[in-house]
């Protein structure tokens, strides 16, 4: 897998800060597009992100680096939950869909981070905290659905991207890898107030 460029983080505003992980089990509506899943009894594979550090090592996801992570599992589908079901809200099958995330932050967001084979790395930020009424963490379902509405917003971003050539079977955008073809399956914690998502994508 190729890629041309090597990320240097910006400096990120002071209210992005470093926190651990919360529990495992330790989440939300949205007016996101609903969207119809074909998925049953599709084959899943993970998609090949490169581990993002600050060292540029050249590490991929693996069982064994992986570091504090939040795992998002399912009573249904053991781990990982479909995309479509947290755009169409169903997460009654999420385990631990009403904990609290990021209690342990004093910061109010985080940047969430992708660096999807072919592409280059791609982040946006999301707050931590729900100010609906008064300040508290998000729940892990509240999680799942920023998640999911960042890639929505990446494959929206790169549908006209050029693309790193023997990395073809991985371009996003219509006809191609779309939302609905994709699984959650965790968020690592790879530097100070930065987390990447990892996915499983439907064959």
């Amino acid at each position: 897998m190729g890629y041309s460029d090597l990320y240097r983080p910006p400096s990120w505003p002071p209210h992005l800060i470093s926190c651990s992980s919360p529990p495992m089990f330790s989440p939300g509506s949205t007016s996101m597009i609903r969207i119809p899943s074909n998925n049953r009894g599709r084959r899943q594979v993970i998609v090949p992100q490169r581990l993002y550090d600050p060292h540029h090592r050249q590490n991929y996801f693996d069982q064994s680096i992986l570091g504090n992570s939040i795992t998002f599992l399912s009573h249904s589908r053991g781990d990982g939950i479909a995309l479509t079901d947290v755009m169409n809200e169903k997460f009654d099958h999420l385990i631990g869909r009403d904990d609290p995330m990021f209690v342990t932050c004093m910061g109010s967001a985080i940047i969430l981070r992708l660096e999807w084979p072919g592409y280059k790395v791609w982040d946006r930020q999301i707050r931590t905290k729900d100010w609906r009424r008064e300040p508290k963490p998000i729940t892990k379902a509240k999680l799942a659905n920023e998640v999911a509405k960042m890639v929505q917003k990446f494959i929206q971003d790169s549908v006209n991207e050029p693309i790193t050539p023997g990395s073809e079977r991985w371009r996003v955008g219509p006809g191609f890898i779309e939302v609905r073809d994709l699984v959650l399956v965790r968020l690592v914690h790879v530097s100070k107030g930065s987390w990447q998502a990892e996915f499983r994508a439907f064959e």
